[in-house]
């Protein structure tokens, strides 16, 4: 029941904070400013930290564990079978459910790391599709906001959808890749062109 009460809330305040973070209560077009940029960044950054902090010391609530059997249903239920040594001490409640703690917060953080520096690439790509359509910097953030919106959506379909395809035919990967070499290219060479007319 935890489990159901914690995910229920979860994504109810992952849903707020996108909103949120999309701007969806503030309707007024204007340029962002550094100092609201990295307001907003310390911002996010601080309360996934606090996450963080939360499945380290009480990890264990959202699976409502209480003795050593819980955690040991829980560690065989969630964690492979590669993955398990050293998180079980055989009668010992206290340190297997702390090691379990460990275990939780270690997965977060690193998951979070390293979408955080996978993301950074992303800053890049925006930059040159701004550049390559002319999108007045005023209006950066309601395009990032359907940009972003639509990712999500398309993310769902395509995971599913890419996944099927690609368990029934391999070769659509070669497709897909030469597809984003050429729309990759493109966009660059776009982005140069723009630049120069720019300079001149």
């Amino acid at each position: 029941m935890n489990e159901y009460i914690f995910f229920g809330v979860f994504t109810v305040v992952i849903i707020l904070i996108l909103l949120v973070d999309l701007g969806v209560f503030s309707k007024e077009n204007h340029i962002i400013s550094f100092k609201e940029a990295a307001i907003w960044s310390v911002f996010w950054i601080a309360l996934s930290l606090g996450f963080w902090i939360f499945l380290s010391y009480h990890g264990d609530l959202i699976h409502g564990v209480e003795n050593y059997a819980d955690v040991k249903q829980i560690v065989e239920k969630y964690i492979s079978e590669a993955d398990r040594d050293g998180i079980l001490v055989e009668g010992n409640f206290e340190l297997s459910r702390q090691n379990y703690r460990d275990k939780m917060s270690l997965d977060f953080i690193t998951g979070y790391l390293l979408e955080y520096s996978l993301s950074v690439d992303n800053i890049f790509v925006i930059i040159l599709i701004f550049s390559s359509f002319g999108v007045a910097e005023k209006y950066y953030k309601k395009v990032l906001f359907w940009g972003i919106l639509g990712a999500i959506v398309m993310r769902f379909i395509f995971i599913f959808l890419g996944a099927t395809i690609i368990e029934h035919a391999h070769w659509v990967l070669y497709v897909f890749g030469a597809f984003l070499i050429f729309t990759g290219g493109k966009m660059f060479y776009e982005f140069v062109r723009r630049t120069r007319r720019k300079n001149q």
